[in-house]
Parts: C-alpha cells; sequence; structure tokens
C-alpha cells in the first residue's frame, strides 16, 4: 500500500513509513514537522497529533506560525490533535494490545475518507507516573511496523533526546527503518526487523523506564 509518493522535505518516504526523530528543544522539532504537516494537509491527507494535553495549545500555535488555516482544518477533522490521555494512556497508564487496535481502528477509518495519513506521536508520555514500562514501548513499536504496510501512512514518532539515556535511545532507533537526521530522512542503519527484535527483546531482562 505504499504505492502513493509521500514527502518528508525532499525525501519520498513511500518505502520506510514508520520514521524516528530525536530532538532537543521543541523548535527543532517544529522546523523539521512543520513541512510534513503542511504539506499532507495541502495534499489532502489526514493529520493526526498525539500531543502532551497540556500544551495542545502550543502545539496549535506552532501549526498557525506555519500559515495553517488551523481552525478550518480542525473543524472538518481533517486535522486531529489529540492529547495522549486520548491514546497512549487511556486512563493513564499505557497497554499496547489495546493501543495497537486503536492504531488499526483510526487508520481503517481514515481510509475510507482519506487518500493518506499522517501521524505524529510524541513519545514523552512514557515520564509520566505509572504510564508503564519501557519494554511494552519498544515492543508497541517494534509492532507498527507490522501494521504501516497494510495502509497509506506515514508516522514520525518524535522522542526527547536529552530524557532518555543512549542506550534507550539506540534500542528507539531499532524500531524504526526510518530517522530524521539533520531535518531530512535517512534509512535507519541500527534498524531490526520486527521478529528479530522480539526475539532479542524477549530473551533479556525486562527493561523498564527509571
Amino acid at each position: 500500500m505504499s504505492d502513493i509518493p509521500v514527502f518528508f522535505g525532499d525525501i519520498d518516504v513511500a518505502r520506510h513509513r514508520h520514521i524516528c526523530t530525536l530532538f532537543r528543544d521543541p523548535d527543532e522539532k517544529y522546523r523539521a514537522l512543520l513541512p510534513f504537516i503542511r504539506e499532507g494537509l495541502q495534499h489532502g491527507d489526514k493529520v493526526v497529533m498525539m500531543v502532551d494535553p497540556r500544551l495542545r495549545d502550543r502545539h496549535l500555535t506552532h501549526l498557525y506560525t506555519a500559515m495553517i488555516d488551523v481552525l478550518a482544518v480542525l473543524r472538518t477533522g481533517q486535522l486531529e490533535v489529540r492529547g495522549w490521555n486520548e491514546g497512549y494512556l487511556h486512563n493513564g497508564r499505557f497497554e499496547k494490545e489495546r493501543m495497537l487496535s486503536l492504531v488499526r481502528e483510526v487508520l481503517i477509518d481514515c481510509a475510507r475518507h482519506y487518500p493518506s495519513v499522517r501521524v505524529i506521536g510524541n513519545m514523552e508520555w512514557i515520564f509520566e507516573d505509572g504510564a508503564g514500562s519501557l519494554r511494552d514501548l519498544l515492543e508497541y513499536e517494534c509492532r507498527i511496523n507490522d501494521i504501516v504496510p497494510n495502509f497509506r501512512v506515514s508516522g514520525v514518532c518524535t522522542y526527547d533526546a536529552d530524557r532518555f539515556s543512549p542506550s534507550e535511545i539506540i534500542d528507539i532507533l531499532r524500531t524504526h527503518p526510518a530517522v530524521v537526521f539533520d531535518h531530512t530522512v535517512q534509512v535507519n542503519p541500527f534498524f531490526i526487523p520486527p521478529g528479530e527484535f522480539l526475539r532479542s527483546l524477549n530473551t533479556t531482562e525486562s527493561c523498564d523506564h527509571r
């Protein structure tokens, strides 16, 4: 289902639609993301953002600065800006099976109405009290790779590099076929195919979040 070109900057990410971006400040993150979001809206794609609900207005402000008619696309439903509590942290805790089912349901519904879907997930929810383990997050990220090829979807997972240890960042990278480096999407040399990664995850001790 990856025959439709989807660009992140000048790069067609059709073959690598599960993308990781590491950042150290919000401005850096949005310099990379805003062109991707704006292009999707201009092409009629559905755009779904999962954000810290306490910072939702700040995310919307960034969209306004990119000359996006935010009120119009929110009103039509082409843009959704959801809080973590509406996705990753339903009832305050991450449940990977429920979240994987939710992703499938959202993508099936969006496929009926839009040519493609662009999903951006801010992953700092893992630091919320009682959110769950990093191991569950890694398994979820790994298994997403089995869902994405079945839909016209491009997913970008954003991570604050200052909040994760070097070994945790390497594990996160291992679950994403592509990575944003210097505002450009590149094939990720650290990526491990899902089956292989899950086997390695299951043979190591649980890597629970600090």
